[in-house]
């Protein structure tokens, strides 16, 4: 839902398409990840029956530590590109 705007504002400033291509595809994976009541989270706590609340904190710290690593990378190819 966001391509629709930030692509041609990627493409008004000159940055790299794939970049921000992956960088979309990056915080949408993340969104599913780390949300709470994502169809991903429900599915899986249900399947393991397990509180969905507890499923969903015990995954945060391994999405914010991914969200910290793609952030990192898009920064320094964003000034390296």
């Amino acid at each position: 839902m966001v391509s629709p705007i930030i692509i041609p504002l990627a493409f008004s400033i000159g940055a790299n398409p794939l970049l921000i291509m992956g960088a979309i595809v990056s915080g949408a994976t993340l969104g599913s990840h780390a949300c709470f009541y994502s169809d991903a989270t429900v599915l899986t706590s249900s399947c393991c029956k397990m509180n969905n609340m507890d499923h969903a904190l015990s995954q945060l710290p391994y999405a914010m530590c991914a969200a910290g690593f793609a952030a990192t990378g898009y920064l320094a190819c964003g000034f390296l590109m």
